[in-house]
C-alpha cells in the first residue's frame, strides 16, 4: 500500500513539473535568458571600468614612497646573512631542514640580527 501511494505522489510531482516546464517553454515571456544576469559590458548603474582603472592609476602615481635598497636573494629567498645563518644552524647540529627554515624565518621576522653571532644567541636563548 505504501509503495502504491509513494508512486502516485511521485507521478503527480513529475506531471506537475512537466506541465510547468512545457507552459514556460511555450510562453516566450517566461523564457530564461542568461544575458539578463551575466553581461560582459558594465551596467549603467556601475562605475565604468575605465574610470576605475584611472582612479587606481592616479592613486599609485600620487604615492611617492622612498625607494628601498635592492636586496639580493638566492633561490631559496634568503639574503646572504640569512643563508649564512641557515648554514650555521646546520653546523651547530640542527639536523632537519624544516626546523632550520622555521628558526631563520621566525628570528628574522621578529628581530633584526646584524651578524651570525647575534642570530645564534637569539636562536638558542630559550634552550
Amino acid at each position: 500500500m505504501v509503495d502504491v501511494l509513494s508512486n502516485i505522489i511521485l507521478l503527480f510531482l513529475i506531471s506537475l513539473f512537466l506541465k510547468d516546464f512545457f507552459e514556460s517553454y511555450n510562453n516566450p515571456r517566461k523564457h530564461f535568458s542568461l544575458t539578463e544576469y551575466i553581461t560582459l559590458q558594465p551596467l549603467e548603474k556601475d562605475v565604468p571600468i575605465n574610470r576605475l582603472s584611472q582612479q587606481t592609476a592616479t592613486k599609485a602615481v600620487k604615492k611617492d614612497a622612498p625607494s628601498k635598497p635592492i636586496v639580493v636573494k638566492n633561490k631559496n629567498g634568503y639574503t646572504q646573512l640569512q643563508q649564512d645563518c641557515f648554514d650555521a644552524l646546520k653546523s651547530v647540529g640542527v639536523k632537519t631542514v624544516r626546523e632550520r627554515k622555521y628558526l631563520v624565518n621566525s628570528i628574522f621576522n621578529d628581530n633584526d640580527p646584524e651578524n651570525i653571532q647575534e642570530f645564534l644567541q637569539l636562536a638558542f636563548r630559550g634552550k
